[in-house]
């Protein structure tokens, strides 16, 4: 609680956590009310996430992070996260240069639109690095979004944006979304050194056991050993 009365502090977790029958709302849940500090889980985990919001937007342990935050070593594990839109394990919605780095992600997420593993949606020059995500990905009914194993929607039409050396193993359904086993739908950015490993990528509409569609709007648009 900390953390959501200052959401430009900077934080090291000191221990391991378990949110099991704990009421948590996402940290940060909308870009005037987003997470701009530093979160270092210091290699603990966070356990027992549970939430579940069919009617709210932004959705994960961090709703939305954007300009200075860095999301670094977290460990989160037997969560199940469910929203509408823009809906991610650690991030639901991350922009402007915010950065994961050296994380990981195993449970379940559920959501109509813009849906990932790791993140629903990322764009505007964000940095991922060395995360992987595991479980399972569910996109309900689509709207022009994505549904990935690791990210729904990568990449904005004015910025690059970065993942390396990252991984996806989740199962990932999409229906009348862009599905893949890594990213749903990129429209920017660099993809390198990642992979997709999980055992089923099912979806009604441009499906790719990677990504499900590339649409190249942006600057750059690049997937490199992976």
């Amino acid at each position: 609680e900390n953390v959501r009365n200052n959401l430009t502090g900077n934080y090291i977790q000191t221990c391991d956590i378990n949110l099991t029958g704990i009421n948590f709302l996402p940290l940060g849940i909308s870009l005037s009310s987003s997470f701009k500090g530093k979160y270092n889980g210091n290699s603990f985990s966070i356990s027992g996430f549970n939430y579940s919001n069919s009617t709210r937007d932004n959705v994960g342990l961090f709703g939305v992070t954007r300009g200075t935050a860095k999301i670094v070593d977290v460990k989160l594990k037997d969560y199940s996260v469910e929203g509408r839109d823009y809906v991610g394990s650690l991030v639901g919605f991350m922009i402007e240069n915010s950065t994961i780095k050296d994380s990981f992600a195993s449970g379940f997420v559920k959501g109509r639109d813009t849906v990932g593993g790791l993140v629903g949606a990322a764009g505007d020059s964000p940095q991922i690095k060395g995360t992987r995500s595991v479980g399972i990905v569910i996109g309900e009914g689509g709207v022009g979004g994505g549904v990935g194993g690791f990210l729904g929607n990568y990449g904005s039409s004015t910025s690059l944006s970065s993942i390396s050396n990252s991984a996806a193993e989740a199962d990932v359904y999409g229906k009348n979304s862009a599905t893949g086993g890594f990213v749903g739908a990129m429209v920017d950015g660099k993809i390198e050194d990642s992979t997709s490993s999980g055992n089923l990528v099912n979806g009604t509409l441009r499906v790719g056991g990677f990504v499900g569609v590339m649409l190249p709007l942006g600057q750059t648009l690049q997937i490199i050993n992976s």
